[in-house]
């Protein structure tokens, strides 16, 4: 037995022998098996590594950062958009909703003008962009269309200093300006090639500046008012490249048209009197239709003011401007139906409204009682609450506590929000000299309570700062467009995330 061990033990060092065929004929019994299975062992082991290592780990950011793709929130994720469809620097003006899947957003910069469309309430977007030296309007028609109109930079005035020389012959005459314009079909990649529309000759005054607004009338026409002298107003007609030129439509000389259209298909308002009118916009071709007045309201001077700027929120058919004459109240026009919506107290100067599904949300100054034992009771302007209403004139609904409490500290903020299905989503962002916060909070009882804010973000310093750009309310569905810093970069990025649920959760559209 002892020389069986010690030659067991002399086969067990044998060192390798070259020949691997003749190797195997000296292996024990039994452990052919085992090297198989070893050798499969290995090659699966290894396939593995090799998987694992050539698929990228999709990590989400931590939260209240932000990567190339994603943004994290307190509340939720949000999705990226790139610097071609939302440049960092765009400013957001105005939001057009259309229904529950439609809408579009306009922002400008300082060397372009965009518009940034949907139509599947937020999954995907189409960006419109175009280069401009001076001022931009855009219009929105109902099947979708969108178009831009584009003017000249504004020319300075002529300096006192009489060795600056004698002022350009058209601001001692008559001018002749011409504009361009441009359109997007609803299932159009990209705007048409600008098409100039040359504006009749006119009297000097004060220069066209963003006073120009057009009413769509498709993918190929629009139309905007002009005016070539005192009580002489016309109807101005163009097209995409390549249509034939439209006569003008001359508009009776004892009303006074304002220049803005409001409603969708667009309608055309105006004063005659104390009495402010609406009739459809002119198209061509087409006989002028006689105006039909609005009731209860009277078209003072301050009013016509008003209602000469763009609407303040738009939706579906209707445009809805905040106005204070002869209360507080909201002017509510679609081509079928007008109303004036009273407020419950005054809209703050700088007031915001925010519309979906014929409802919308009236920041207004809140009507309750202070509470002495509150800290932010103090002189100053009013505390603000929103006030939740609907086109038919309904009485409005204010809250029951205000949104926001405001910090204690001096401080500015700026509210944004919209109505939901089940009440409304608000936004509101607070600055202070030493730090920053965006919050959100959501009614989900038609207005009457709004529950305790919620944090996106907060900071001290504009490192990793969260900006809002936009709430858009399909009804059902809601979305935030978010600005915020590329971790590791100088650069910052738009950002979206939606909530099917009130407001309740959020996450990627």
């Amino acid at each position: 037995m002892g020389m069986d061990a010690a030659r067991m033990k002399s086969e067990s060092i044998e060192p390798p022998h070259p020949n691997a065929r003749t190797m195997s004929t000296h292996t024990r019994p039994g452990t052919h098996g085992l090297l198989i299975v070893a050798l499969a062992s290995a090659l699966q082991a290894t396939a593995c590594k090799k998987e694992k290592d050539d698929t990228p780990l999709n990590v989400p950011p931590a939260r209240g950062t932000a990567s190339s793709d994603e943004l994290s929130t307190a509340i939720g994720q949000a999705r990226a958009l790139s610097a071609d469809q939302a440049p960092t620097s765009t400013k957001w003006k105005q939001v057009v909703v259309l229904d529950d899947k439609r809408a579009v957003l306009i922002g400008e910069l300082v060397t372009e003008t965009i518009a940034l469309t949907t139509d599947n309430a937020g999954r995907t977007w189409r960006t419109l962009r175009l280069p401009r030296e001076g001022w931009s309007t855009w219009a929105v028609g109902m099947d979708g269309t969108t178009a831009a109109l584009l003017g000249p930079r504004v020319a300075a005035k002529a300096a006192n200093d009489p060795r600056a020389g004698a002022p350009p012959p058209q601001q001692a005459g008559v001018v002749e300006e011409a504009i361009r314009v441009t359109f997007a079909a609803p299932d159009a990649p990209q705007l048409t090639a600008l098409n100039p529309l040359v504006l009749p000759p006119r009297k000097t005054g004060n220069p066209l500046g963003e006073s120009l607004f057009a009413g769509v009338f498709g993918p190929e026409r629009l139309g905007v008012l002009f005016q070539q002298a005192p009580r002489n107003w016309v109807v101005l007609f163009g097209g995409i490249a390549g249509s034939e030129d439209l006569a003008p439509v001359k508009l009776p000389p004892a009303e006074t048209p304002l220049p803005s259209p409001y409603g969708r298909p667009p309608m055309l308002l105006s004063s005659q009197g104390r009495s402010l009118l609406m009739r459809p916009f002119p198209e061509p071709d087409k006989p002028l239709e006689p105006p039909r007045k609005i009731e209860q309201i009277a078209a003072t001077p301050q009013l016509l003011k008003q209602l000469a700027t763009p609407p303040s929120c738009e939706m579906s058919e209707w445009s809805l401007k905040l106005i204070d004459q002869p209360r507080p109240a909201v002017l509510a026009v679609s081509p079928s139906k007008t109303g004036v919506v009273a407020l419950p107290s005054k809209t703050p100067p700088n007031a915001t409204i925010g519309c979906a599904s014929q409802r919308m949300v009236v920041e207004v100054e809140d009507p309750t009682p202070l509470d002495p034992g509150d800290p932010t009771a103090k002189k100053g302007p009013p505390p603000r609450t929103l006030a939740l209403c609907n086109v038919e004139g309904e009485p409005c609904v204010v809250p029951k506590q205000r949104p926001f409490r405001p910090w204690v500290e001096p401080h500015e903020y700026v509210t944004v929000s919209a109505p939901t299905a089940q009440g409304a989503v608000a936004v509101m962002t607070a600055r202070a000299p030493a730090r920053w916060g965006l919050y959100m909070a959501q009614s989900l009882d038609g207005g009457h309570v709004y529950e305790l804010p919620r944090v996106i973000g907060e900071g001290n310093s504009d490192r990793g700062k969260i900006d809002i750009g936009a709430v858009v309310s399909f009804g059902s569905r809601v979305l935030l467009l978010l600005e915020a810093e590329v971790a590791g970069t100088s650069r910052r990025s738009w950002y979206v995330t939606a909530s099917n649920d009130g407001g309740v959760s959020w996450g990627i559209p």
